[in-house]
């Protein structure tokens, strides 16, 4: 249960790797993707807000005489200024705002060198933001471009004094009878109507990108996993493989010593493999291969280790046994069942195994265990083939 967790764990931590490293590595592009996207979203709402402050200079435009004597009037003191033009334009203001789905839209004149007066305005009347007519403020620098050039212009979002962060266009005011600039037109975007544009698209990248990210990361560790299991696994048998093996019996080794255990460890090879290979073929010979593998897997536990670790030599590793007579019991089983194996309905065919056997005791490492049972079977294939050796009987 320890070992199943420790995989499991293992596997976890390989995978949550992968996953962090193709998401910092698509992570540069979804930041780029994004930051693109605002860069439209700025410039498309900086096109809308210049077309409607250029709009609203149109419309003022059509009754230029009532707006250039409000903006001519130096006191807007009760019965100074023309009130029915002054609240139809505000109202005329709100009703743009609502319909066009702006923050703010006024208009202003410049009244000195840093500073400006609005004049009309979008917002309801006593309402926080409402700026009542003649209230001033502080002349920004792109204000004073249009000012200064008498042409339209329009700004990233930016950080407007008192008043928060907004997307903003100006158009000028201009008289057309006699070419004078009689103020500006201006339109804002705030910064809750960016974000609100591009959140969504933020939600729509990140939620992309992450099962993007979890797609390849489980495609990746699918691949990966999968070619260590060819790895592990022998294409022909389906046992485990040389690489595993090798592997294993180290682990085994390690196990034994915690738990001071033993373990057997088999070394088989298919007698006179070769001539089978000749006189019948190398498909008959795989037969074969499959039929020692079948065999070896049937007559031991799920726990002990069968591998193909060469053409025709195999190996079994027998956990806990602390006898070499009960390995040298299975041994025997498996020799027996493969003595009459049906390989071919038509074919007179038997075959037989030799097979050496090593038990590891503390102080051997795994090439010595190897060498004891490789030993053991070339005694094995001396003693007339189809016998069963183990190190311990010429030690």
């Amino acid at each position: 249960m320890k070992m199943t967790r420790f995989f499991l764990s293992r596997k976890r931590r390989i995978w949550i790797s992968l996953f962090l490293i193709i998401s910092f590595s698509l992570s540069s592009f979804a930041s780029f993707l994004y930051a693109n996207y605002r860069v439209s979203v700025a410039k498309e709402i900086q096109n809308h807000a210049s077309a409607i402050a250029i709009l609203t200079a149109h419309i003022i435009d059509q009754d230029m005489d009532s707006y250039r004597k409000l903006s001519e009037t130096e006191e807007y003191t009760e019965g100074n200024y023309d009130l029915a033009y002054y609240e139809a334009m505000n109202q005329l203001f709100r009703q743009l705002k609502n319909e066009l789905g702006v923050d703010y839209i006024y208009t202003e004149k410049r009244t000195g060198n840093d500073s400006i007066a609005y004049l009309l305005d979008g917002e309801e009347p006593l309402s926080e933001n409402f700026s009542p007519i003649g209230a001033e403020d502080y002349l920004a620098d792109f204000e004073r471009n249009a000012y200064d050039n008498k042409k339209q212009v329009s700004t990233d979002l930016v950080q407007s004094s008192g008043w928060g962060k907004f997307i903003s266009a100006y158009a000028p005011i201009i008289d057309k009878r006699d070419g004078s600039l009689v103020g500006l037109a201006g339109v804002d975007f705030s910064a809750e109507t960016f974000l609100h544009f591009t959140k969504k698209m933020a939600w729509i990248i990140f939620s992309s990108f992450t099962f993007l990210s979890i797609f390849l990361t489980t495609t990746a560790y699918y691949l990966i996993a999968k070619r260590f299991e060819s790895l592990k696994i022998d294409y022909l048998t389906k046992l485990n493989s040389k690489q595993y093996f090798e592997k294993q019996i180290n682990e085994e080794i390690r196990e034994s010593r915690v738990k001071k255990s033993q373990f057997s460890l088999l070394m088989i090879d298919i007698d006179r493999f070769k001539l089978i290979n000749d006189s019948y073929g190398h498909m008959v010979g795989d037969l074969v291969l499959k039929a020692v593998a079948t065999t070896l897997q049937q007559g031991t536990r799920r726990s002990d280790v069968c591998s193909r670790i060469g053409g025709d030599e195999f190996t079994v590793i027998l956990k806990d046994i602390t006898s070499v007579n009960d390995a040298v019991s299975v041994a025997q089983t498996i020799q027996g069942k493969l003595i009459n194996y049906p390989i071919l309905d038509d074919k007179d065919l038997h075959f037989t195994i030799s097979i050496g056997i090593a038990q590891w005791v503390p102080g051997l490492e795994a090439s010595d265990i190897m060498k004891q049972a490789d030993i053991a079977l070339y005694k094995a294939k001396e003693q007339g083939k189809n016998c069963v050796v183990c190190f311990t009987e010429f030690a």
